[in-house]
């Protein structure tokens, strides 16, 4: 059978997790009891499709990256009584979690551009 998952709750079958809104096949005696409230029928299927379907399903998402590393140029910049940031010159974005002294900041600064003297 095909369901649709349509509650929360994290579903685990088969070696991957079934997001809210995601169509998954699996038989209904696959599905945790505490899951049946969660998810709705969407189709039928005969059982000799159901395992090659499974294999052949694609992942819900694909995570790509677009910024490469040796791109990624970082700048320090001051801020009043004695902070500063580290800010990715490409996107504007502050690096740090929180306000670093000059001194924390050139020395994670050398880390991200591979620049660190200390030894």
């Amino acid at each position: 059978m095909k369901w649709k998952k349509i509650g929360g709750g994290t579903l685990k079958m088969n070696g991957r997790t079934v997001k809210r809104g995601e169509i998954f096949i699996a038989a209904k005696e696959d599905i945790p009891r505490n899951f049946w409230s969660r998810v709705i029928v969407v189709g039928y299927c005969d059982t000799e499709e159901v395992e090659p379907q499974i294999e052949q399903m694609q992942p819900a998402y694909k995570i790509q990256q677009n910024i490469h590393e040796e791109e990624t140029e970082y700048e320090v910049v001051k801020k009043p009584f004695g902070w500063c940031d580290i800010i990715n010159t490409q996107t504007g974005k502050t690096i740090n979690e929180k306000k670093l002294r000059m001194e924390e900041a050139e020395e994670m600064l050398g880390a991200l551009t591979g620049n660190d003297e200390r030894d």
